[in-house]
């Protein structure tokens, strides 16, 4: 099979802010419980800062340390967004810098 190159979906159905709003407060392995233990995390992820973190998810799957569709992610993300990468899982090469992650702060991104 040809390799198709990148997709960029420009039409994204967010959920409705009442419904994500309702998660707030609720314990991370009782909603994947919920899910069928399908949408949690791995547990090697640890939190960067103590601020809890609530919102729809703006899912990105870029090649190991090529960033271009975390740029287009910032074009079309909404404030309360958050944005999620599968990059490989490369522990050697980073997507995000402090410039970037400034412009998702800015845009009002999580």
């Amino acid at each position: 099979m040809a390799n198709i190159g990148c997709r960029i979906y420009t039409k994204i159905n967010r959920p409705a802010k009442e419904l994500v709003e309702g998660f707030k407060g609720l314990p991370v392995a009782n909603i994947d419980d919920c899910m069928g233990r399908i949408a949690c995390c791995n547990s090697s992820l640890i939190p960067m800062n103590k601020a809890p973190l609530l919102g729809t998810a703006f899912t990105i799957r870029a090649p190991e340390g090529d960033n271009l569709m975390f740029h287009k992610a910032l074009e079309l993300a909404q404030p309360g967004d958050v944005l999620v990468i599968a990059a490989g899982g490369s522990m050697h090469r980073s997507l995000c810098g402090e410039i970037i992650s400034r412009t998702a702060m800015a845009a009002g991104l999580k």
